[in-house]
């Protein structure tokens, strides 16, 4: 972009280069003082939040920001820049033109689609770069609602020591996630994916005090079944413990009634008999109620 320079006039030299290192000293203030001339950095570095609601200069030309006459034309006419969100922004650029902003690209939409299309053209090297710039903020990630699904598509993509970090660095937070309407989606895909006893027993302990509580909750109740379908037997005995010692309070909720039928339906013949003694011993109760008593409608089925 650049910028016409005024009539000529001896009290105002010609505009001089506006060299990178000159915008990247250029500090940024909530408002710039009267009189000076402030430009954006942002801006000039690729990428401005705040587009045409900034109150500074956008300058990506041959202007320097000590000269008042050339900030004076600009603030008129105001160089324009693509969108963040535009999805032409991406058309031409590589994974490597993104180092250092993978985390913002996770967070808009169109750069989420940019990046999850990268890991289907270049897998292994592009699941190496987005790693290593997001496995520290995987938590906030998993629960923005375009961020969790380039976390799953990483998760297709990572070799096995990258899964296993990942499941590592997210086990303290995962019974929050499991409960967030976008975090649920991401867990399911991370259990889907695990291959290796560690990442199992990380998953397991991670859940262990919280089965119930899970269960019970709109999303994290897919979080347990998902377990039950994906993980053996021996892995889910955390939750047949869990339901069998509340089991009146699991078969009486909306989704517990549910997560219990399926509990069933994976169990084998030791935890299936460990559930329905317990069943047959709250027979009464779970007759009387609304949910409870699909339950023992189920078990007379089998």
């Amino acid at each position: 972009n650049s910028v016409v320079a005024p009539p000529s006039n001896t009290d105002n030299p010609p505009l001089i280069g506006l060299l990178s290192h000159d915008v990247e000293n250029t500090e940024r203030s909530s408002s710039p003082s009267p009189g000076a001339t402030a430009v954006c950095r942002y801006f000039a570095q690729g990428y401005c939040s705040r587009g045409k609601s900034c109150n500074f200069l956008h300058v990506k030309g041959d202007i320097h920001p000590d000269d008042a006459a050339a900030a004076r034309i600009i603030s008129k006419s105001r160089t324009k820049q693509v969108p963040f969100t535009s999805p032409t922004r991406y058309q031409n650029m590589t994974i490597r033109d993104c180092i250092g902003q993978i985390f913002l690209l996770c967070k808009d939409q169109h750069g989420c689609r940019f990046l999850q299309k990268k890991l289907d053209e270049e897998s292994e090297t592009t699941a190496a770069i987005i790693f290593s710039e997001i496995i520290e903020f995987l938590v906030e990630l998993m629960i923005d609602p375009f961020g969790n699904y380039l976390c799953q598509k990483l998760l297709e993509h990572c070799n096995p020591k990258q899964r296993l970090e990942i499941v590592r660095t997210v086990s303290s937070d995962l019974v929050s996630i499991s409960k967030n309407m976008h975090g649920t989606r991401a867990v399911q895909k991370m259990i889907d994916r695990l291959s290796s006893p560690d990442e199992i027993v990380y998953v397991s302990e991670a859940l262990r005090g919280s089965v119930v509580e899970l269960i019970q909750d709109l999303n994290g109740n897919h979080v347990i079944q998902r377990c039950l379908q994906k993980m053996s037997p021996e892995f889910n005995q955390f939750i047949y413990d869990a339901v069998a010692r509340h089991c009146v309070q699991v078969s009486t909720h909306r989704h517990g009634c549910c997560v219990m039928q399926r509990c069933i339906d994976h169990a084998t013949a030791a935890q299936k008999s460990q559930l329905i003694d317990e069943i047959e011993e709250n027979a009464l109760a779970l007759v009387q109620d609304q949910f409870g008593n699909y339950v023992v409608q189920y078990i007379f089925c089998l």
